[in-house]
């Protein structure tokens, strides 16, 4: 049996994508997922996050080739190995980014009218039920439930008075008409549990006859006949399957594999498929290129008051737990962190904010082993720059779907990065220094005290520095001689394929990037039915 649709990846698009072509009886949907089921406790239930994002069975923990810009470091890239992908591993941050992000991607378009923030809002509004109602800027009807912080710490309200203190100004809705300021945060989180999207969007549309779900489906390569897509090839338990669509094979992967798929499948850079022995069905040099990633460095301190870190006794297990399971309330429901700020570093310079800093009322350390729990209060208030100008790329390390793709990390080559890097971190302590809140502040952990200087902190970014798990950009549209996909995300130089998730965002977004990729399923999915009926 031939499928109408088949969808590589079951994550933040792809279950997306899964609901909204299967509403048609008529389709029959295929959709293949490298991973598993969202059923272990890690992914439900919110405070697992750092368990989830560990674990293997859960994560492909791709890992990056040593860093030349971070001290020749090497770094996990995660990818959600599980229904949902990354949105089942993820923070839970709910964020959209500037306006000017997406009147950018529409600029790279040459203004066609598909992507700028007009053409986009529609879709942010259609996809989330948010607690602000139906707005001009949001909506109330969607299939991913968005919530505020339930039962918020109580330093993350003085935070948002110690960052008014220093000149930023208070938003209480960075996804609104603005998103300059700093305010609460809301999360993917629905009465106390991940909300992802295969709760959001897959779990509605499972009983449907004519979409099948495929777990533990590794998939090789898309198979061509000349240069039209007709199907794909797997492994499951060890057997190879070939599957065939009569209508569009769409690769919704992400930003890691979706390019690696593509490359397999003779779609890439003429050389580099060369040097593996892959016969080119067409010469694509931007696949695996533009690789995106927002630099994200670590500013924490010690507090007075207990913070979450040091709540992991069997008496705040017991509470907390309880407090979760009857209520959806406490430490367990909550996102990572539980206020944003976005800011400009130089305001006379700037005309939207550079930086993003994430207040988590937990303390974290780094040793050899990576990222661990402070044994004393602490808060991390991580930055990152919005827009960093330094590009890393991925290619291939055989033919082989077995084989991981190489990511060639250069995380901060580009001194512009730096440089806003070292002002984030300044700012982000002065917060921590301001008279709201100097009562509960007990002094800085990480950078250490002595470092100060403009070549102390950019030696402390190089050393602690990592990627903050927003990939993009590396299948990117638009009409230029390295785009991938076109504006409406259709694989150039061939027919009845897409690429609908992170990987074709020309520009990195201003913030998080899972709302946004969800977004582009939305989007991709209407794109698709309207091509189909148009056919």
């Amino acid at each position: 049996m031939a499928w109408h649709y088949i969808i590589v990846g079951a994550g933040s698009a792809g279950c997306v994508l899964a609901h909204r072509l299967s509403a048609n009886p008529k389709h029959r949907v295929l959709l293949l997922e490298g991973g598993g089921p969202d059923s272990s406790p890690f992914v439900r239930v919110p405070a697992g996050e750092i368990k989830a994002i560990l674990n293997p069975r859960l994560n492909w923990m791709y890992m990056s080739e040593r860093d030349p810009t971070l001290n020749d470091r090497e770094a996990m890239w995660p990818g959600g190995k599980v229904l949902g992908g990354s949105s089942s591993i993820n923070g839970m941050i709910y964020l959209r980014g500037q306006r000017e992000d997406y009147d950018d991607w529409g600029r790279t378009l040459g203004n066609s009218g598909e992507w700028s923030y007009r053409d986009v809002l529609p879709y942010f509004k259609k996809m989330e039920t948010n607690p602000f109602g139906a707005t001009e800027y949001h909506g109330d009807s969607g299939p991913l439930h968005v919530s505020n912080v339930p039962t918020p710490h109580g330093l993350t309200r003085i935070f948002i008075e110690s960052a008014q203190q220093v000149g930023i100004p208070f938003n209480p809705d960075v996804n609104g008409e603005r998103q300059e300021g700093v305010g609460p945060h809301q999360g993917t989180i629905r009465r106390g549990r991940r909300n992802s999207t295969a709760q959001a969007y897959l779990k509605p549309a499972r009983g449907r006859p004519n979409l099948h779900v495929i777990t533990g489906a590794k998939v090789d390569r898309v198979i061509f006949e000349g240069r039209r897509a007709v199907g794909v090839r797997f492994s499951q338990n060890g057997q190879t399957r070939d599957e065939r669509a009569d209508g569009e094979v769409i690769l919704s992967a992400g930003a890691i594999a979706s390019p690696a798929i593509l490359m397999r499948s003779g779609i890439g850079p003429a050389g580099e498929l060369g040097t593996h022995g892959i016969a080119v069905v067409h010469a694509a040099p931007g696949v695996g290129q533009n690789l995106q990633e927002h630099p994200i460095a670590w500013v924490s301190g010690y507090v007075s008051l207990s913070t979450y870190n040091l709540q992991l006794t069997p008496y705040h297990f017991v509470k907390h737990g309880l407090n979760w399971l009857v209520m959806g309330r406490g430490p367990a429901a909550s996102p990572i962190s539980q206020a944003i700020a976005f800011l400009r570093t130089r305001p006379k310079e700037e005309t939207r904010p550079d930086i993003q800093l994430h207040f988590t009322p937990t303390g974290y350390e780094f040793g050899p082993d990576g990222l661990a729990l402070l044994k004393r209060a602490a808060v991390t208030v991580p930055a990152n720059v919005c827009r960093p100008k330094s590009r890393s790329e991925l290619t291939l390390r055989s033919a082989s779907p077995d084989d991981p793709p190489r990511i060639k990390s250069r995380l901060l080559a580009d001194e512009d990065d730096v440089r806003r890097m070292i002002d984030g971190c300044r700012i982000a302590r002065s917060i921590l220094e301001a008279p709201a809140f100097k009562p509960y502040y007990q002094g800085p952990c990480m950078p250490a005290p002595d470092v100060r200087s403009d070549d102390e902190l950019k030696a402390y970014l190089r050393q602690y520095t990592l990627p903050a798990y927003h990939p993009v950009g590396t299948c990117k549209m638009g009409i230029d001689t390295m785009a991938v996909v076109d504006g409406r995300l259709r694989v150039i130089g061939v027919e009845r394929l897409r690429v609908v998730d992170a990987s074709i965002m020309p520009l990195l977004t201003s913030s998080n990037t899972n709302a946004p990729t969800i977004m582009i399923g939305e989007k991709g999915a209407d794109m698709i039915l309207a091509d189909g009926r148009a056919a």
